[in-house]
């Protein structure tokens, strides 16, 4: 295989290693914000290299770590300490110290997946050298090189390169930092991209290649981890509000395109408006700044790539007010606690979308195939209507999340097993004894109540509500017989049609002292039984109705012969209630 000579590391003057060692001690960078056109290469989690090997620089190419292949060996442990602590990652050492810049080969090298290198710019990965308890030394990553029949050896990246971000000096009390390295190799890639016939793609071989180095008492023991492929950046490049259309507001030029990020990150010093002035297509949005971007617009933003896409909020508190369309899976992560993604204008989509992260996103609704609350909250935005009623195929809210409705509804419009006991232990979960402030699904808005009248959210399956095979329509959307209806409504709605009547009443009285009992039957408070308390629930809402397009149609007061009725009924209720006893 035809190689190109490097150039060898240069072990540095002790006085050098004193002047640096300052500032790498500090250059810790934190975890890259996750780009969901991002190719994930390996995270050694299943405890296999993938592919990782020794670069041989000749015929043979990759092959497995041996004494025959040269001074290194290469195996997934799970880290025992460290940032990496419990996580699998690759462990490079060399016995009993090594210089890896031989010509032509490399300790960790990979065969390249062709249409992810073509499709992305970049190579992250995540490189830790091991702390060894001495005061002197460094550990490198001397060249990081894509390795082609069309190009040859052409370094990419790496301390060679000028990257400080791939070197490491040790100093007294080092007790290890975790490297992210970002090698961007757009300009190889266009070199090989430039060729004629089979070598445009590379040729015969296309290969990643990274040549480390340790001297000066440093261990040769180094980890590496999440290794990925991803896609450069276009950076909003001006303090100012803007279109989006104009190139000169971003570094390099405006994103359109599938698969494309679009940064918001440190350059406004205040808040901004990002004018949507063309349907504009990209698969990552993320913003990184505490001063709040509002991304406005008629013109509807899509987001489509080859893998999932998504929106990740690093820092601050950010608006995307444009009409936003997902064409892939979505992953949404709303990283800090004090932070709040706020999509008005979600559109409906068949797709999946994953919420991460401890902080907030607050949506229109959510209209798509399944919604997952991994972490932090999920609200929708109060102002009740059939617009902030949200449908989706699954539903699932992961122990400390939140899915908060609000004073909207929810349609789960499930095939297979229904997933209504779920649904039941989630709301009973959010109650949390009437504060409405427990994980699972709530609703903020019941815990205000409505016209001095205690709210909630009633549920039930559609079969059991008045929903046949033909279907039917609930909160202004269409649904079918296997679906569970969640309804914010008046306490005491057991069938959820948004009145409180003699239904209702019906329905508790044949469940009175009944055990193990959802909302259709009469439980208002979520204990799973039927009793007074749930009956002074429907008493103190009864003739109440509540519409979903908001507001309350009816506060009358009840007829003489109702309250009549009512009476008797919680009469024959205590009475029966006696008899039990």
């Amino acid at each position: 295989m035809a190689a190109n000579r490097l150039l060898q590391p240069v072990q540095r003057p002790a006085t050098h290693r004193l002047l640096r060692s300052a500032a790498t001690a500090a250059a810790v960078l934190l975890p890259c914000s996750a780009v969901l056109a991002d190719v994930v290469i390996n995270d050694f989690e299943n405890g296999s290299v993938g592919g990782f090997g020794w670069l041989t620089g000749d015929s043979r190419g990759i092959q497995p770590w041996s004494p025959d292949n040269g001074p290194a060996n290469g195996a997934v442990i799970t880290a025992s300490s460290g940032p990496l602590a419990g996580s699998k990652v690759l462990e490079l050492t060399g016995t009993p110290a090594f210089n890896f810049g031989q010509s032509g080969a490399a300790p960790l090298g990979l065969d390249i997946d062709r249409p992810s290198f073509f499709a992305n710019d970049q190579l992250e990965f995540d490189w830790y050298p091991v702390p060894n308890g001495g005061d002197a030394g460094y550990s490198q990553l001397y060249n990081i090189v894509i390795n082609s029949e069309a190009g040859g050896f052409n370094a990419a990246g790496g301390y060679g390169a000028g990257d400080a971000n791939a070197n490491q000096f040790y100093f007294t009390g080092y007790t290890g930092n975790l490297h992210h390295v970002v090698v961007n190799y757009t300009g190889i890639k266009s070199n090989i991209q430039s060729q004629s016939g089979t070598l445009s793609t590379g040729g015969g071989w296309l290969q990643l290649a990274i040549q480390p180095n340790s001297g000066g008492g440093a261990p040769a023991d180094m980890y590496f981890d999440n290794f990925k492929w991803s896609v450069v950046p276009n950076v909003w490049n001006v303090d100012a509000d803007g279109n989006w259309t104009n190139d000169g507001n971003w570094s390099p030029n405006a994103p359109n395109a599938v698969g494309r990020t679009a940064l918001f990150g440190p350059k406004i010093t205040a808040p901004h408006i990002v004018t949507v002035d063309g349907a504009k297509t990209i698969g990552q949005i993320n913003f990184d700044n505490a001063n709040k971007y509002t991304v406005a617009g008629a013109s509807t933003i899509t987001l489509d790539s080859t893998s999932p896409v998504g929106i990740t909020v690093s820092t601050g508190s950010h608006d995307i007010n444009a009409p936003l369309a997902l064409a892939k899976d979505a992953n949404i992560i709303v990283g800090s606690g004090s932070s709040t993604l706020t999509l008005s204008n979600l559109q409906p989509s068949t797709v999946g979308i994953t919420k991460s992260g401890s902080g907030a996103l607050a949506v229109n609704n959510v209209r798509a195939g399944s919604l997952t609350v991994n972490a932090g909250t999920v609200s929708v935005l109060t102002g009740r209507s059939t617009a902030g009623t949200s449908k989706v195929g699954a539903v699932t809210v992961a122990a400390g999340a939140a899915l908060d409705l609000g004073n909207n509804d929810l349609i789960v419009d499930y095939t297979g097993t229904s997933p209504f006991s779920s649904i039941q232990s989630l709301i009973k979960s959010g109650y949390n004894g009437g504060s409405w402030t427990g994980n699972g699904i709530r609703s903020s808005s019941a815990a205000a109540g409505l016209n001095g009248h205690t709210t909630a959210l009633g549920y039930a399956e559609a079969s059991e509500a008045g929903i046949g095979a033909g279907g039917g329509t609930f909160s202004g959307q269409s649904v079918d017989n296997t679906s569970v209806l969640v309804r914010y409504t008046y306490a005491g709605d057991g069938n959820v049609d948004g009145k409180v009547d003699l239904t209702d009443f019906t329905f508790l009285a044949a469940n009175f002292n009944g055990s193990n009992k959802n909302w259709l039957q009469g439980d208002y408070n979520y204990d799973g039984t039927v009793n007074l308390t749930d009956f002074t629930f429907l008493a103190a809402n009864f003739n109440q109705s509540l519409a979903a397009e908001g507001g309350s149609l009816g506060s009358a007061v009840p007829e003489p012969t109702t309250v009549a009725l009512l009476a008797l009924g919680a009469t024959a209720l205590i009475a029966r209630r006696r008899r039990s006893w």
